[in-house]
């Protein structure tokens, strides 16, 4: 696969590297873990360069990702251009984002959210600021917890894993 260069004189290679027009390679630095360049005083995400210059993107999608989850592999046969709610599902699916009792900040376990719904069965005034103070949680995340808007995963397979 061939370098490409950019009308600015710019050129990228299908490795994740990138040229001034006088050849000589950019260094690139992190940037929320992705590596970035500075082209002409503009910031630029190395992956996006590269799926710009030698992959298709037909259908328009918005973000590039990366097939194997790795920010900083930015060569050409590991991005796809994708939807945000591809790239996003890729994060569900590929463990690089996690929700519930799975989030590194929950507070809960699966099995405390299933005690706290089946406790709601017995329900009786005062209940959710017990729950709460139980738990080391606010009366709200209880409430969302019974009412199914938080925790809605708990005790179920990942519906994302069928995905």
């Amino acid at each position: 696969m061939r370098y490409v260069t950019r009308p600015d004189g710019y050129t990228v290679s299908p490795h994740g590297e990138v040229f001034n027009p006088k050849g000589d390679k950019l260094n690139s630095w992190l940037s929320n873990g992705y590596p970035q360049v500075k082209i002409r005083g503009v910031k630029h995400y190395v992956h996006r360069l590269v799926a710009e210059a030698f992959i298709p993107n037909p259908e328009n999608k918005q973000t590039v990702n990366h097939k194997d989850g790795i920010k900083t592999h930015s060569f050409v046969e590991n991005l796809e251009w994708a939807t945000y709610s591809e790239n996003t599902i890729h994060a569900y699916k590929t463990k690089l984002m996690s929700s519930g009792s799975g989030h590194g900040r929950a507070k809960l376990t699966d099995e405390d959210v299933l005690a706290i719904r089946a406790a709601h069965a017995d329900y009786v005034h005062g209940w959710t600021t017990e729950m709460a103070r139980k738990y080391n949680v606010s009366d709200v995340t209880i409430s969302k917890i019974v009412r199914g808007i938080s925790y809605r995963d708990a005790g179920k397979c990942n519906e994302l894993s069928s995905i």
